[in-house]
């Protein structure tokens, strides 16, 4: 309308002053109002319905998206030979050829598939093959010249129950891609005392499986390990500790002993210790087996050869309490090594040759003493060590007490008081005296330390605080005790033992020993004086004296 009334304007004053420049702009008037009545018009209408239709289609693209199914998470593609078609499936359907068309067919809650114009199929309970097989026949038998395809692009969702030893027992949702385990970690876990290869599965048709944790945990073994079905039942038996055990030892990455399943084998066996070791003498194994009148039977066994029938006729069934020892390959070229560690430059293990390798050749490998070490506590050791028998401490072990001597009892405290493994050796007279009688071969494992100053004096036994005093040089051990606060009332002040720090030797006091950082000042108990016993033993002295010296006079009558 301002248009119009705009151009009506236009015209009057060019009917006064007809100019070509009003001329020009009453033209451009009317083109304009052209457009506006074009698209105020049906046109406009159509532009907008336009708009419409496109919104409506990316909004029917989005729905018809929200319509697929669900991706799952597999641990592998779906096997169609064994995976098991039941309510819910989705599977889709496509025709080639001289009719194109794909159909979305979900399970129903009966079982079956319908396919349009064609009907209905019982699929629920079959293998995705046998139900992919049966849908095509079915197909076929109405059309002709197609080519038909089903595949499953949606898995069922479903309830399974996992009831027993498990930390929440429950009733948990599961897809056909899952496994027994998962649903045990769905359940937090199993619970304390839980067996973990013994798990069952009740299936609704009776049908009961054995579920493997412990093989799924350490060998990533599925096959114990089943897909689950619809209505399963996890049951978590508790585990039995007594009896019904396996064990395998020896050349075997992870050995120990292990929960017995029904259906194990020697090969099961192998694969919970994770499999032989490299270094396994596989042609020297044997099986220890416990007969029912309590013998025990010994059967070899060759590993090559299972390994070889992988397994094979060797994979034999096992019984429990079956325990499996595989020995280890001789290895000549094992390297031998020895520890130091301490006051050290550089601490830590060093190969060495047996038999070669020195006390001094070990301590130049190392560097050197650091300027902080004590020689005199420093001390060697050897661990591997046999315990050689000794016949005499095993005596005085038997003995009673009141029946040792004095000086037996002394020997018996200090053996049971010593360091086992420790070897002989005098830091001090071998490093600093460079007395070589002191340096002694290594053997593999043997270790060596070092320490810094100790700066205490142990004073032990019959003193009133027992324990570490400060060091100071040129004490005496009368001036250590005075420092434990003196002697007991039972302490046997005629007889101080010193134990040195470095050698393990023991002194009596007496003379001019020097006492150093680290020595330990015994003093020992006063044994008991009974009088009547003195009294009884002199009575029988004197008597036995009398009676021969009566003898001899008769004799000589």
């Amino acid at each position: 309308m301002t248009l119009l009334r705009l151009e009506l304007i236009l015209v009057f004053v060019l009917k006064r002053n007809p100019h070509r420049k009003v001329i020009r702009i009453i033209k451009l008037l009317k083109i304009a109002g052209l457009v506006l009545a074009l698209f105020s018009a049906p046109w406009a209408q159509t532009l907008d319905k336009f708009k419409s239709d496109l919104l409506n289609l990316t909004n029917s693209g989005q729905k018809a998206e929200a319509g697929l199914p669900r991706p799952s998470l597999l641990d592998a593609a779906v096997d169609e030979k064994s995976y098991v078609v039941g309510p819910g499936d989705i599977l889709l359907l496509n025709l080639l050829g001289e009719l194109n068309y794909n159909y979305q067919i979900t399970i129903t809650p009966e079982g079956t598939a319908f396919i349009p114009s064609v009907g209905s199929v019982q699929v629920s309970g079959l293998t995705l093959k046998q139900a992919k097989e049966k849908m095509i026949v079915k197909v076929l038998t109405r059309y002709k010249g197609v080519e038909v395809t089903v595949t499953l692009i949606g898995l069922r969702e479903f309830v399974v129950s996992v009831v027993g030893e498990v930390q929440e027992p429950g009733i948990y949702p599961a897809r056909a891609s899952q496994r027994v385990v998962d649903l045990i970690y769905q359940a937090k876990g199993l619970a304390k005392g839980a067996s973990k290869r013994n798990i069952q599965v009740k299936r609704r048709d009776g049908t009961v499986l054995w579920v493997d944790f412990e093989k799924f945990q350490r060998a990533g073994d599925y096959k114990r390990n089943p897909y689950l079905l619809e209505g399963d039942v996890i049951f978590v038996p508790v585990r039995q500790k007594e009896i019904g055990r396996l064990g395998i030892y020896g050349a075997v990455r992870l050995p120990g002993e292990f929960e017995f399943c029904p259906g194990d084998s020697l090969f099961d066996l192998i694969e919970l210790g994770q499999g032989v070791r490299d270094d396994a003498l596989l042609e020297e194994a044997e099986l220890q087996r416990l007969n029912p009148d309590g013998s025990t039977q010994t059967i070899k066994l060759n590993l090559s050869e299972l390994y070889a029938s992988n397994p094979g006729p060797q994979n034999i069934p096992l019984q429990p309490e079956d325990r499996v020892f595989i020995r280890f390959k001789p290895n000549p070229y094992a390297q031998a090594e020895a520890t130091i560690l301490g006051e050290i430059k550089l601490p830590g293990s060093y190969p060495i040759q047996e038999g070669k390798t020195k006390l001094t050749d070990l301590v130049s490998l190392a560097g050197g003493f650091a300027p902080t070490a004590s020689l005199v506590e420093a001390q060697m050791y050897r661990t591997n060590s046999a315990n050689l028998p000794d016949s005499d401490m095993m005596r005085l072990i038997q003995a009673s007490p009141g029946s040792l001597k004095p000086d037996e009892f002394e020997y018996l405290k200090s053996r049971q008081s010593g360091t086992p493994g420790r070897v002989s050796v005098d830091f001090v007279r071998l490093f600093q005296q460079k007395e070589f009688s002191q340096d002694r071969l290594l053997r593999d494992g043997d270790s060596v330390y070092v320490p810094a100053p100790s700066l205490v004096v142990n004073v032990a036994g019959q003193v009133v605080r027992s324990g570490l005093v400060p060091y100071s040089k040129g004490l005496s051990a009368t001036e250590y005790v005075k420092l434990a606060g003196g002697y007991s009332g039972q302490a046997n002040k005629g007889k101080i033992y010193l134990v040195k720090r470095g050698s393990g030797e023991w002194t009596r006091l007496g003379g001019k020993q020097e006492i150093e950082p680290g020595d330990t000042i015994w003093i020992p108990m006063r044994p008991d004086r009974n009088f009547w016993n003195t009294f009884k033993d002199i009575v029988l002295t004197v008597g036995s004296i009398a009676t021969t010296y009566f003898v001899i006079d008769q004799a000589t009558k």
